[in-house]
Parts: C-alpha cells; structure tokens; sequence
C-alpha cells in the first residue's frame, strides 16, 4: 500500500518545492516541469525523518517503502546519492546491488522530482531524455526486453548470503493505476483478472509486483481489493494472529486428545514413543505438502477466465501484491475444510498401519504436528515479508539466508525457491 498520496505531496509541493523554485529560478510544480530540489535540502528532509535518496539526478521518495532487501540498506544511505549503488558499481560495499528493469520501473511511481544544485546545469525531463537516454530508461514504462546484469541485488541485502535481481518478467508496463493490459489496480480485481485470463496476458500480469504494493506504513492503509462485495472481501484477509490464535488450541486439542486415548489404553511407553515419532512425522509431512502444493498447485496457471481467477485467489494475489499484508497468511475460514479434510485422512492411514487400540492417539499426533508445523510455516513466511533480515538473524542466521531465497523468489524468479520454512527440498529438487 501506499500511504497518503497527500503526505507525499505535501512535503514535495510545500516548502521544498518553494525553496527550489527559488533558488533554481523554475516556475513550480506542474505536470510538464517536475519539482525541482536541492541535495542540501533532501538531505535536510531525510535528516528530519523522510526516507529519501537521489538516483540519476532524480529524487526518490521512500518513505513507508516496504522495501524488498530490508530497511537497514535504506537507512544507510538515506538523504544521499546511491546512482552507483543501485546501480551495482559501488566499491566500498560489501556486495553489489544491480536491480533489474523491474526495480527501475518502480521507481517512476516513487519519484517527485529532479535535483537542481546552485553550481550545477537544471535537470528537467526533456533535458534528460535528450541527453541521457540511458539514464531515463530508469523512469520509462518499457516493453521492449533488457538484457539482464547478473550482479545481485538488493533482494536480500540485509544477510549478504543470496541475492536476485528483481523481477525478472518483461514486457508490462506497470503504473499507478494502469497496465498495458488495462487494468485499474484502484478498482475490484476479479473479474479484470478473468479477463486477462481470457486474453492469455495473465501470467505476466500477475509476477510484476504492482509499485503500490511495496508502499507501507505498517497499516497498509490501502490494499489491493478483490471482490466488490464487502464481506468477501473482509473475508479475503486476515492479520497475522488470526494463524496461531485458531490452529495453536486445534493442535494442542490434538495433543491431549491423543494423550488422553493412550493413557486409557494402558500404553504409556510405546505411546509416548509415538507421540514423538508421529509428532515429527507430521512435521515433516507437512515441510514436503509445503513445497509441493506451492511449486505444483499454487504455481500451476490452468487457462482461460476461471483459471487465472482460481490462480489468483490461491496465490497470485501474493506475487501482485507482495507487501500487502492482509494477505501474508492463509484466512481461517478458507483454511478450515482443509484441516479438516486431512484430519479424517490421518485417522483413516493410521488406521491403516497400527492397531485399532493405537490408531486414534497416533492419528492425533500426526495432525498435531502437521498443523503446528503449518503455523511455523505461515508466521515464518510472514515475518519474510514484514522483518528486515538484520532482526531475523538476531533469531538465527538460517532465517536470514531463508529470507533472501524468499525474496528471490518473488523479485527474481518465480520459477525457483519454492520452499519457505526449510530449503530441503529445493535442495533436493535443485530449485
């Protein structure tokens, strides 16, 4: 989400934009000739509390940016000039950053103005794509494909242990409210999803992140909406605690259940036994639904309308909107046939592979630890998105290099990385 357009605007057309319409002779804020501002006053800005910096003589606005690689790179560089940074050419660090054509495009919605210093030539935007053609394509909306730098990016940058480019689709221009494929990002999206679907211009709609996504203050006042009726909306999202308020009693229910039925069946040893292997079995069951259901089924776009509405109702609505954070774990409500679903098929496989007697108490473990592991799993994923990878670390240093898989995965290459709380099947499977 984006925050206040009027928070933005304000700081921009208010006293900076007085002072450099002063000092650099322009003629104010219109929508032909943009804002033009000092370093010393961005500087000033970032030093009272804005998130600023300046990319080829651009000043970039990032103030709630939800940015992918963490706030701690920001917060380095705030009020100055990263051109070679976000570029990849700057010596003194530790790792390069080169961001992909994605990264750039970006940028056009988080801008609000040029740089104009009192010993140097105005910069406007007909001078720049005149004389800098290379330096402009940063702003533009481009269609046309871009060899890709193989430096790594800011994805990640916080733990300096794996990086990625950015988003690596082409060919769709991204703006504030519209795409080359006409989409209002202001409006409901389902049914403008169908259509895309239709047109078979889904797929690289839905894996460009949407700029406004990556825009938050923590409320994320102004989320992407799904359906025009208000209760299936409502519906559509959940707040991060939702995950362990239900299912933590569900698994713990589970436990006692399961304790209970074994004391009554006089098999405390070998159930105590079982706890803990059905326990870790379950555990470990739900690590493999993790990858496969994410790399099969929720990466799996089937054709035409109802395809892609299907696609983005499970997980495409995450790729489009990375940052929105009503939608970082899966809703209760839509979870609880599944819990349940898979609930009766452990009582029917224990059934299965022990004894009447110690069928129920085994069957309650394996669900127990499967459920708790989905809980670890969906915070986990959570805490990706809204944790920069500095904090993560302070956990362990694995949160961190999980992380920045993560977040290849979404700005790099959708086609990879798909586990979230453990890499072993990635490894396994070398993706």
């Amino acid at each position: 989400a984006r925050g206040d357009a009027g928070t933005r605007a304000g700081w921009c057309v208010g006293a900076m934009a007085t002072a450099a319409t002063h000092r650099c002779g322009g003629a104010g804020t219109t929508d032909q000739t943009p804002a033009r501002f000092t370093r010393a006053e961005v500087a000033a800005r970032a030093a009272n509390g804005a998130m600023l910096c300046v990319v080829n003589h651009v000043v970039i606005d990032l103030t709630g940016f939800a940015h992918p690689g963490g706030q701690t790179i920001l917060a380095k560089h705030n009020g100055t000039d990263v051109t070679t940074l976000f570029g990849g050419k700057q010596a003194d660090e530790k790792r390069r950053y080169a961001h992909s054509e994605g990264a750039r495009r970006m940028l056009d919605g988080l801008k609000v103005g040029v740089i104009c210093d009192d010993d140097e030539k105005v910069i406007d935007e007909t001078s720049r794509r005149k004389t800098t053609y290379r330096r402009e394509r940063v702003f533009l909306d481009l269609t046309e494909p871009r060899a890709q730098t193989h430096a790594p990016s800011s994805v990640g940058s916080d733990d300096g242990e794996d990086g990625g480019d950015g988003n690596t689709s082409e060919g769709v221009k991204e703006g504030t409210k519209h795409t080359q494929f006409s989409v209002d990002m202001t409006k409901p999206l389902w049914k403008q999803v169908g259509v895309l679907g239709a047109r078979g211009e889904y797929e690289s709609w839905v894996y460009t992140p949407t700029p406004d996504s990556l825009k938050s203050n923590g409320s994320n006042t102004t989320p992407l909406r799904f359906f025009d009726n208000d209760l299936v909306e409502a519906l559509s999202r959940s707040p991060w605690w939702s995950v362990p308020a239900v299912w933590v009693p569900v698994a713990a229910h589970a436990v006692y259940e399961g304790r209970r039925n074994m004391i009554q069946n006089e098999n405390t040893v070998f159930g105590l036994l079982a706890l803990v292997a059905a326990f870790t079995l379950g555990w470990r069951l739900w690590i493999f639904m993790e990858y496969f259901t994410h790399r099969c089924v929720f990466h799996h776009i089937y054709a035409g309308a109802w395809g892609a509405q299907a696609h983005f109702a499970m997980h495409g609505c995450h790729h489009k909107a990375p940052m929105d954070v009503g939608r970082l774990t899966f809703p209760p409500t839509a979870f609880a046939p599944l819990v349940f679903l898979f609930k009766n098929l452990f009582a029917a496989v224990a059934s299965l592979l022990v004894k009447a007697t110690d069928a129920y108490f085994v069957s309650c473990f394996l669900f127990a630890g499967c459920l708790s592991a989905y809980v670890v799993y969906d915070m986990t994923h959570y805490a990706f998105h809204v944790c920069d990878a500095s904090r993560l670390r302070k956990i362990t240093p694995k949160l961190g290099v999980l992380k920045s898989k993560h977040m290849t995965h979404h700005y790099r290459d959708h086609r990879n990385s798909f586990g979230i709380s453990s890499q072993y099947w990635d490894n396994k499977c070398s993706t």
